[in-house]
């Protein structure tokens, strides 16, 4: 047997998707031999790679329906049993069995906070699942979107969560004690992810300007530009010492800002997952979260909730984290409990089920 991941896109994307197929590709290597799985990454990435997994270049880039039919062309030609398709959209590589992996259905939901290009390609996604032998979803929330918007077979549909720690991995070991710590030397609150509408960075950083003023923390952005950034920006600008708009930054950046801040904050309207706040448990951050799924989920009884459309309600709740030192201390445990549960090991397992679902 051969299993092909379809890992393309982590050239583009070194967050989010990027993170999972890094992860979970490694997850696998310590479970399936060497000799039967194969990363196909994009020909960019991959001659600039020193992994030691087996892997091949393709020449058909992701986020393209022509690149996507050039990949498929060149899988069937390395014979595998599987290919795993791990962004949205389903393939058939001829002789091979087909598994996705949908992520969130933002594409679908708000439109509006997705490129042109991005919501004509990710349209695909739903009439492209008719090709799937078998269905990966990352959260409950998001096979229950997917159930409702699309004709499939429940019985195809495996719920796979992300493992915790997804953002630091293979970065502790190596980690100079000093690499990072001088990104804000403030006390701060953190919100990873894209600068984009869907992710409500905007509200967050008014909310906090109107209501935390007084405060001595300050507020930190770290994530990839999206259709947001521009406003952020102008916000940071105009308050520099209030609002810190940081990038991108290297992981193990990232994994100093998650472990040195105050609180942990995920402002979103739409998510399929959650990664930062699963992580952010990890490391015993505190976190603040909208009160939607899937973090109600995701974060149960560790979180302090928030109507991410409520201004006050925002910057009150995080005020609340600041004061409260006995609830601070009880949720990070439980948040600590929690992200104990959730493992890339246990993540490959459920995948390398829905593996053999497609097989049957």
């Amino acid at each position: 047997m051969l299993v092909g991941i379809d890992a393309r896109v982590s050239f583009y994307d070194s967050a989010g998707i990027g993170v999972y197929i890094n992860n979970i590709s490694r997850a696998l290597h310590e479970l399936i031999p060497p000799s039967e799985i194969m990363l196909f990454r994009d020909f960019r990435e991959s001659m600039c790679s020193t992994e030691s997994s087996r892997s091949v270049g393709m020449f058909g880039p992701a986020h393209s329906n022509i690149g996507d039919h050039l990949f498929a062309m060149q899988a069937a030609l390395f014979r595998p049993s599987i290919v795993h398709f791990t962004d949205h959209i389903c393939l058939k590589v001829l002789g091979a069995r087909s598994v996705v992996t949908v992520h969130d259905l933002s594409f679908l939901r708000m439109p509006h906070t997705h490129s042109t290009a991005s919501v004509r390609y990710y349209g695909r996604c739903l009439d492209s699942l008719k090709l799937a032998d078998a269905i990966i979803c990352v959260s409950e929330f998001t096979k229950n979107e997917l159930l409702e918007l699309a004709d499939i077979d429940p019985q195809d549909v495996f719920v796979v969560p992300h493992g915790a720690k997804g953002f630091m991995r293979g970065v502790e070991a190596g980690l100079d004690c000093d690499e990072g710590s001088t990104l804000i030397r403030e006390p701060y609150a953190l919100c990873i992810g894209t600068y984009s509408e869907r992710k409500n960075v905007v509200q967050l950083a008014n909310s906090f300007l109107d209501n935390c003023s007084n405060d001595n923390m300050v507020l930190a952005f770290a994530g990839a530009e999206g259709n947001a950034s521009s406003e952020l920006r102008s916000i940071s600008a105009r308050n520099p010492s209030k609002i810190r708009v940081l990038g991108r930054v290297m992981n193990s950046q990232l994994h100093r800002l998650i472990i040195e801040a105050e609180m942990l904050v995920s402002p979103s309207l739409y998510e399929g997952f959650g990664l930062p706040v699963l992580d952010a448990m990890a490391y015993g951050i505190p976190i603040v979260v909208s009160n939607r799924q899937p973090f109600i989920d995701l974060a149960g009884n560790a979180a302090w909730l928030f109507d991410p459309t409520n201004d006050a309600g925002i910057a009150g709740t995080m005020m609340s984290v600041r004061r409260s030192c006995t609830l601070r201390e009880q949720r990070i445990n439980n948040g600590l409990k929690l992200a104990a549960q959730f493992s890339w090991d246990q993540a490959a397992k459920k995948t390398i089920a829905a593996y053999d679902h497609a097989l049957r």
